[in-house]
């Protein structure tokens, strides 16, 4: 099968005019376990073809396509419905991490509420991984010594890059140089641009990295992301199968024709036991809350909401402190 027609088959995107243009670019398979909007112990394929400044990426389990746009405005990242009829769109795909600042700001003020002093209160925060001015502080290392991994009867030799973010790690990577004649092309920075507009870690963690790829560009063979938001905490697996320079349509990396975009509200009932009023999830007049399983709580009014984090914290300590059997 052809670069173009594999192109085609992997993105799904029969409808997209063929197009005489065609730029160079990266094909990169790989398996991961516990992508974004899967179960988190669920495996799936995604293709990705990157070249500089945009990225097309197909992901086999429920047939979604991504496109990054790092040439528009701020960024852009649609993500186009398995019909090919409708997309959505974010200008930096930042909600997830904007809805953990606003978590991780409430959590902090509830921590220095309740702690007795401030040595309790700073063992709170490590707990949480948090600091008291809400700073998150990433920093990047890598390790001496290579791995030796093997694709397509090829071997190749990857160096191990680390980042954390107020001490937790968050990215676990290696990275193996492009291939020969590859180095004008798009390479590690696109591929955790990806992955940080699907909300997995926070812009922090992004510009370590964007400085680090200046001087190492590669393709990350193998990679254990922590991805930590308001409704998750786990470890993202992802492993390369396959990669190659190759040509693709200039269309692959734009909308298909026709798709309309949509705007999705998610309706839920304020959490505080017994009250019945509706809140919207993107604004809720109350705020949210956050709990100790990174799950979000959405509420009607302050009042609620401070209701419900009191006694979900007298709940925890009451538990904490029953003798174990």
């Amino acid at each position: 099968m052809g670069d173009r027609t594999m192109l085609m088959a992997a993105l799904a995107l029969a409808a997209l005019p063929c197009c005489a243009e065609e730029i160079p670019a990266l094909r990169v398979k790989q398996e991961i376990l516990g992508f974004p909007g899967l179960e988190k112990d669920q495996t799936t394929s995604v293709v990705l073809f990157i070249a500089r400044d945009r990225l097309a990426a197909s992901q086999e389990s429920d047939k979604r396509i991504f496109i990054v746009r790092l040439d528009e405005d701020e960024g852009r990242m649609y993500e186009i419905a398995p019909d090919r009829k409708t997309y959505s769109e974010s200008a930096d795909s930042q909600d997830r991490q904007k809805e953990r600042d606003i978590a991780d700001r409430q959590l902090i003020s509830i921590l220095r509420e309740e702690a007795k002093n401030e040595e309790e209160f700073q063992k709170a925060l490590a707990t949480h991984h948090l600091r008291a001015d809400g700073k998150r502080i990433a920093s990047i290392e890598e390790p001496e010594g290579e791995k030796e991994f093997e694709l397509d009867g090829v071997k190749y030799k990857a160096r191990q890059v680390i980042v954390t973010e107020n001490g937790r790690r968050i990215l676990d990577a290696w990275y193996a140089p492009l291939p020969a004649g590859s180095t004008d092309l798009a390479g590690q920075i696109e591929f955790y641009e990806f992955f940080r507009r699907l909300g997995c870690f926070s812009d922090q963690v992004l510009a370590v990295l964007k400085s680090f790829t200046q001087d190492h560009r590669g393709i990350p063979l193998e990679a254990q992301i922590r991805v930590v938001t308001v409704t998750l905490n786990h470890v993202l697996k992802a492993r390369t199968v396959e990669f190659a320079k190759t040509m693709v349509p200039a269309a692959a990396f734009e909308l298909p024709p026709g798709a309309v975009k949509v705007e999705k509200k998610a309706i839920v009932k304020c959490a505080l036991p017994g009250c019945p009023n509706e809140v919207e999830v993107e604004a809720p007049a109350g705020g949210k809350y956050r709990d100790q399983n990174n799950r979000w709580h959405y509420f009607c009014s302050t009042e609620h909401r401070t209701r419900f984090a009191k006694d979900r914290i007298a709940k925890a300590r009451a538990e904490a402190a029953e003798p174990k059997k």
